[in-house]
């Protein structure tokens, strides 16, 4: 990313916005321990923050979903300054029956196109501000 900090947008009052660059995300709602992240197409989960690192690392568990198969996904945001910007690193893990796995192999391009669309929607967005 171009923008030199990328400021924690994960914590705190930041998750409003995601709808504005993370192109999956519809809706996110706080709940006592995380959110509830509604997304394109219907599904949603609802996420337990397991680390909030500012500027440094996010990371959360998924504890429940509407997704047909789906039975485990955890998520890892880290981020590290670099001469010109900022690295974003995005790590997921998930898991679900033998139908979920195959789908989610076959989405992967997808999954990186993704990201890579929503990290340039967020490096205008911290460029802008």
């Amino acid at each position: 990313m171009v923008a030199g900090s990328v400021p924690n947008f994960h914590v705190g009052t930041g998750f409003e916005q995601w709808p504005d660059w993370f192109v999956p995300v519809v809706k996110v709602v706080p709940t006592r321990d995380g959110y509830q992240v509604h997304l394109r197409g219907g599904g949603q989960f609802w996420e337990t923050v397991l680390a909030a690192d500012p500027d440094e690392r996010y990371a959360v568990r998924m504890d429940r979903t509407n997704i047909l198969g789906m039975t485990a996904l955890m998520e890892e945001w880290r981020m590290s300054p670099t001469a010109t910007g900022t690295r974003l690193r995005w790590t997921i893990a998930t898991d679900g029956n033998p139908v979920y796995r195959a789908a989610v192999r076959m989405s992967l391009p997808g999954f990186a196109r993704t990201f890579r669309t929503s990290m340039r929607l967020l490096d205008r967005k911290l460029l802008a501000a």
